[in-house]
């Protein structure tokens, strides 16, 4: 921890993940950023594979790969490209992508209101929304540990609140005429 290198922020009140979040990126000054829970880990490889893409297409925002579930349960969660018309309906991507910085930027950050869960998807919302590109890996890069009731599983036991909290947070995405379009002509088949 004497590195000048590394950033400590000793002592903060507990407002959530968005605002622990955005108070660690604010204190750093790389040019990308892993958001990384302290009982997960990643692969040797994933932070020089997502910066060889981040470097090679200045429109990609963020990189993300496949999941490792560890712990409780092994397994590996196979994820997929998503768009912004995906990522309306539901997230395919894991709280730990690697962000490009001035991507971040040019948002609010991650939202406080979202303080039971989704954080992550609200913040890919806005990346998306703002004419960002993702990019997936298709290699399990990410390792989740599974141990206890996650704040996953409470994020999903609140689903139906947390997904209209994001339609509120992200309203001319979601209440665009094409969107219903698209869903109602999805539901019809």
């Amino acid at each position: 921890l004497k590195d000048k290198q590394v950033q400590v922020i000793i002592k903060q009140k507990n407002y959530g993940v968005s605002i622990a979040r955005n108070n660690g990126i604010k204190v750093s000054n790389g040019k990308y950023f892993l958001p990384l829970d302290a009982d997960d880990y990643i692969d040797t490889t994933y932070i020089e594979k997502a910066v060889s893409i981040l470097e090679s297409n200045p429109k990609i925002g963020f990189v993300y790969s496949n999941v490792r579930f560890f712990g409780d349960i092994n397994y590996i969660w196979e994820s997929n490209q998503i768009s912004l018309r995906t990522m309306r309906l539901f997230n395919s991507v894991t709280s730990s992508a690697i962000i490009r910085r001035n991507a971040y930027n040019q948002t609010a950050g991650y939202n406080p209101n979202m303080v039971h869960g989704y954080e992550d998807w609200d913040f890919y919302l806005s990346l998306l929304e703002i004419g960002w590109k993702a990019y997936f890996i298709h290699e399990p890069l990410f390792y989740y540990r599974k141990h206890g009731k996650t704040r996953n599983q409470i994020a999903l036991h609140n689903h139906n609140y947390l997904y209209l909290q994001n339609k509120k947070n992200h309203y001319k995405l979601f209440f665009q005429p094409s969107f219903y379009i698209t869903f109602f002509i999805y539901k019809t088949y």
